[in-house]
């Protein structure tokens, strides 16, 4: 449970309770299962009727139970499953920078002979349901990038507050740090980008030893996070694939995403080309993303 005590005063207390679906045989136990978030302070027991602000319900392998056990962590290989990568294979020579979009066109030059696709097939129809569903996700967040993608708003929304974004940010920074019990590193209020903010969790408070970065978007609900850093990796499930990111890990940075309502953009996803309507003054070699949409500099 997380207490957010809110503005001294005013009262606007919340409490954010996260069950979770574990299995014992699997030796998982950090999937959240659901994410509530109620109007009083969690030593007060809320009205349901009254007092729900939000409740997130998740299920994994396709059971319509609640809390079901998982048979194993989500993108994790199976015995059904064999990892496919199109394209040369590599040895890989990770772009550290800040901004993806370096990667981005290193993938077309071939230079660091990094595969143009990868992907997990499952020839199950599960894993084909799976798929399907991915795509209805990625359909809805390309929608709600579209949305907010407003061209006489470049750099924040028409109803931005400072405030609120700086509240909003040291919460999520606060319950990260709970989360991993350490001090984690923050850049806050980016001048001249889409970005607001940066949490890095340090990779000596990590599982496999290499830090998490969450960027937070001026254009709220939008968050990514990267394994070492934005582009290093074709998104956080090749990281765990590769052994950088620990899934349990990812389940905390998106328990404490989700608990201060930010929604996780995929990197996958925000590098495709940008095709909106707002005109970006690009400073990257190549094509603009929508990485360099919300959370790149102008």
């Amino acid at each position: 449970m997380v207490d957010d005590d809110g503005e001294v005063g005013v009262a606007d207390n919340q409490c954010t309770r996260n069950e979770y679906a574990d299995s014992v045989s699997a030796h998982i136990y950090s999937l959240v299962s659901r994410v509530e978030t109620v109007g009083v302070d969690c030593a007060t027991t809320p009205d349901r009727t009254k007092n729900v602000i939000s409740d997130n319900l998740t299920y994994y392998d396709g059971s319509t139970t609640l809390g079901a056990a998982p048979t194993r962590y989500p993108g994790a290989p199976g015995k059904d499953q064999e990892r496919r990568t199109r394209g040369p294979e590599r040895d890989r020579n990770r772009a550290r920078g800040e901004n993806p979009g370096a990667l981005r066109t290193s993938h077309r030059k071939g230079s660091h002979g990094i595969p143009a696709v990868t992907k997990w097939f499952n020839r199950s129809a599960r894993s084909v349901f799976g798929d399907w569903r991915i795509m209805e996700r990625d359909a809805h967040l390309m929608e709600m990038l579209r949305g907010l993608d407003d061209p006489q708003w470049p750099e924040f929304p028409a109803d931005y507050s400072g405030v609120e974004a700086a509240a909003s940010f040291s919460r999520l920074a606060a319950q990260i740090g709970s989360h991993f019990s350490t001090r984690c590193e923050i850049d806050r209020d980016i001048q001249d980008s889409a970005q607001y903010g940066r949490i890095e969790v340090p990779g000596e408070a990590t599982v496999c030893g290499t830090r998490i970065v969450v960027l937070v978007s001026k254009f709220k609900p939008l968050a990514m996070v990267a394994a070492d850093n934005p582009g290093a990796f074709l998104g956080t499930d090749e990281a765990c694939a590769e052994g950088e990111l620990d899934a349990s890990d990812l389940g905390k940075i998106e328990q404490a995403l989700a608990g201060s309502k930010y929604v996780t953009i995929p990197e996958e996803l925000l590098t495709n080309r940008y095709d909106g309507a707002t005109r970006l003054r690009f400073h990257g070699s190549g094509e603009p993303s929508w990485w360099d949409r919300f959370f790149g500099s102008f």
